[in-house]
């Protein structure tokens, strides 16, 4: 397969000369319809959109438009019939002029020739003989077959080797006629391609009908039909009637009557015999129409289909209308054997107007506060989070993972998810999953996963846990061996994920994400009533507007490096990254109020860190201040532990009991803290900790100048730390009465004050209860609790 800097070089090279590209699926020749909807329309030679197609898709094979919009046209003559066909030609015309030349992956050959104005594409003008030009495109060289043999040029034929030779009039005159002339024996003469009389209505009218299932107009269409019957049609329908079937197939809407699908669709004057070439046209666009109908449709225009074929004789309908249809829920047709359905994701089509970027983000916010309650700053996340889903394959390196927590049942959590999957592209609703599904699921169809009950679904389920984790950042992956040869193949996990769970997610999950924590709907507060297919239907103009900005602002967000706010960890800023560039290239307020949403809901996240070690050094950096000294005994720091409400020191351990001093060293270990040897004031000489020996390991994993995690089991009740000669200062001495004794001297055991609260109120937790002095500083009674000898103000 090529590689990406093959490809992605051959497509620039491209570009630099003028000729218009667009990536088409990986071994494949259709153009890729996540990244140019509109198919040729979308063909560029924009550098930095192509750079993102292949950063997106490196494997994608390369087009390029023929016709004027390159410069040159292209006669595809297809394999061993397409040869033949031209070495007749030859012999009677005289041989075509040496020009560019390029080798096709299926043993074809590409002839350019300068472009002629008003030459259109011509299907099938001889046998193997197809032209291509205004309208169509070609594969490149440098693209894979899928054979896996890669298109090239040929030796001494490249573009650099020589001019680009003109058409020979003799072969634009051949085109033209749609026949050979000059008596030469070509068989096939009436081969596949052309459309005979008596199929000639039906067939147009089946163009015309995937025409119109893709909106396009009757201008369009009309448009379109003269020239397919100009070239195909044998002989040509008279102008009026191709304008006739334009205008009846226009005028009817996609959510016409089943009859009138099927007779625009090909199935009108259906009668034996029926050939294979009309068979695969009015069953393919029988396919295209049933993707966009639903269920109970698709059911009808199956039993009808199977009935119209089966009238005009046609063997095997079931099996060809299942084939065209897919599996459908509720019939019995299968897939291979396979159980269960199919997925069939949504990529929507996009708006066809650009679409302001701030209003949509403004559209997104007030629908979510519609139906559900939020915490604050919550909505603009999740405003954030749905544009990303259409943009983090443009080049995003990470995913945040979005999890939706509450404490209970009925907080609104399920909802969230529900609105989301009326919003996010391509969303993939489950409440259970394996790792296989997971993998497999991601690497073939890019979904928007949304996990509902996720605390129950990832108990345990380490392999899962890793997947999700390792999704998160752009390359994540798993490797895993297939076939029955055991190929190791690696399968992307990288890809947005909400979850929704009753109490935390695991920590390494929690740690990944932008966390949404929900709160049971008060008595007073009030949302809108949210029916799921109507609100489905209600979001279908946000999700078109979504993919229209989305692909007018890939190139922008792939090369944008948004400020980050300082306050959030290089977890949480990795997380921001792809909703701040989205903020940004929105406008308006969104930039501030995106880094706002990111500070509140991301920053300082020490205190909540879930690793067990972290947990415990906010503790100890608690128990240490508190106290106010430079060493503890290790005895002193496990009994203080154990004391401490709502944490997990009390019960520790598989056997459930208060915590040793054994076990508080070897969570310790892993941070460079040992227990040593320390002198207190008495004389002992147990062992015990330095807080020094905590300062580096304190500014590195908890939040900086941030407040200390506070208990109500760390009280003062021991100043001095086994001094038992220190007391504290008589009651009522306030800081600028302090007694002699320095702050150290003292323990730091607490002076009670009756100096008035600030405005501002506690410099610590923000309190204004009562205060009182520790070490010279002003500290509230709840967050400091006074220990014996120091009363409140």
């Amino acid at each position: 397969m090529g590689s990406l800097n093959s490809l992605l070089d051959t497509a620039l090279g491209y570009a630099a000369r003028g000729w218009p590209v667009l990536p088409l699926e990986p071994r494949g020749k259709r153009p890729h319809g996540t990244l140019v909807p509109h198919g040729l329309r979308d063909a560029i030679t924009d550098a930095k959109t192509i750079l993102g197609w292949w950063a997106s898709q490196p494997d994608s094979n390369i087009g390029i438009v023929t016709g004027g919009a390159a410069g040159f046209d292209v006669l595809d003559v297809d394999g061993e019939e397409g040869a033949a066909s031209l070495a007749a030609l030859e012999r009677a015309h005289g041989p075509i002029p040496s020009t560019w030349e390029a080798l096709t992956g299926g043993g074809g050959r590409h002839l350019f020739f300068v472009h002629r104005e008003g030459l259109r594409n011509a299907v099938r003008f001889a046998p193997g003989l197809d032209v291509r030009a205004d309208g169509g495109y070609i594969v490149a060289p440098a693209s894979v077959h899928p054979s896996g043999r890669p298109y090239a040029w040929e030796v001494a034929h490249y573009p650099e080797d020589g001019p680009l030779a003109p058409w020979p009039a003799w072969l634009l005159d051949l085109i033209a006629s749609g026949s050979p002339r000059g008596g030469a024996a070509i068989p096939g003469e009436n081969a596949a391609g052309a459309i005979v009389e008596g199929e000639r209505n039906a067939t147009l009218a089946s163009l015309a009908g995937t025409m119109r299932r893709r909106r396009m107009t009757e201008e369009a269409i009309r448009s379109a039909l003269l020239v397919e019957n100009e070239y195909r049609c044998r002989p040509p329908l008279e102008a009026t009637e191709v304008t006739r079937i334009a205008g009846s197939v226009a005028g009817y809407p996609p959510e016409a009557s089943v009859d009138v699908v099927l007779d625009a669709s090909g199935f009108a004057g259906l009668k034996a015999p029926v050939s294979g070439e009309r068979l695969e046209t009015i069953l393919g666009s029988l396919g295209t129409v049933a993707k966009e109908a639903t269920p109970l449709r698709r059911t009808v225009l199956r039993e009808q289909a199977v009935s119209r074929l089966r009238a005009a004789g046609v063997g095997s309908p079931v099996a060809m209308v299942d084939a065209a249809l897919g599996k459908q829920g509720g019939a019995p047709a299968e897939e291979g054997g396979k159980q269960g359905q199919a997925l069939e994701l949504e990529s929507p089509v996009p708006w066809p107007e650009p679409v302001d970027g701030a209003a949509l983000l403004d559209e997104l916010d007030a629908t979510f506060r519609k139906y559900v309650v939020l915490p604050p700053h919550a909505p603009e996340a999740l405003a954030l989070w749905v544009p990303h889903t259409y943009t983090w394959e443009a080049g995003a390196d990470f995913s945040p993972r979005l999890s939706v927590t509450g404490p209970t049942k009925r907080c609104g959590k399920s909802r969230v998810l529900e609105v989301l999957a009326g919003l996010v592209n391509r969303p993939l609703s489950t409440e259970n999953l394996t790792p296989p599904a997971l993998f497999r699921a991601v690497e073939r169809y890019k979904p928007t996963l949304l996990v509902d009950e996720g605390d129950a679904l990832l108990n345990g389920a380490e392999g899962l846990r890793g997947l999700l984790n390792a999704g998160q950042r752009r390359g994540g992956s798993v490797l895993r061996t297939v076939g029955e040869d055991f190929e190791p193949r690696a399968f992307s996990v990288f890809g947005p994920v909400a979850l929704a769970a009753i109490g935390n997610l695991p920590d390494t999950v929690r740690d990944r994400s932008i966390v949404i924590p929900m709160r049971r709907k008060a008595r007073a507060e009030s949302v809108a009533r949210m029916r799921l297919a109507e609100f489905r239907q209600e979001t279908t103009t946000l999700r078109k507007k979504l993919a229209r900005w989305a692909r007018d602002h890939e190139a922008e967000l792939l090369r944008a490096r948004p400020a980050l706010p300082e306050a959030l960890d290089d977890r949480a800023a990795d997380g921001w990254e792809p909703l701040l560039a989205i903020a940004d290239a929105a406008g308006d307020a969104w930039p501030e109020r995106a880094r706002e949403a990111a500070i509140a809901l991301s920053a300082e996240r020490g205190e909540e860190d879930g690793s067990i070690g972290v947990r415990l050094l906010g503790d100890l950096r608690n128990l240490f201040e508190t106290r106010g000294a430079d060493r503890l005994p290790s005895q002193e720091v496990a009994e203080a532990l154990a004391a401490m409400e709502e944490r997990p020191w009390a019960e520790w351990g598989r056997v459930r009991r208060p915590i040793t001093p054994p076990a508080v060293a070897r969570l310790l270990r892993p941070f460079g803290i040992v227990p040593r040897s320390i002198r207190l004031p008495g004389g002992r000489t147990p062992k015990g900790y330095h807080r020094a020996d905590f300062e580096d390991p304190w500014g590195r994993y908890l939040p900086e100048g941030g407040a200390p995690t506070r208990h109500s089991a760390t009280r003062l009740e021991n100043p001095g730390v086994g001094d038992e000669s220190m007391t504290a200062p008589a009651p009522g001495r306030g800081t600028s009465e302090a007694s002699p004794e320095s702050p150290d001297s003292l323990g730091c055991g607490g002076v009670a004050v009756t100096a008035p609260v600030s405005a501002d109120g506690c410099r610590v937790c923000g309190s204004r209860e009562v205060w009182w002095a520790l070490c010279g500083e002003y500290r509230c009674r709840r967050c400091h609790p006074p220990g014996p000898g120091a009363e409140a103000g």
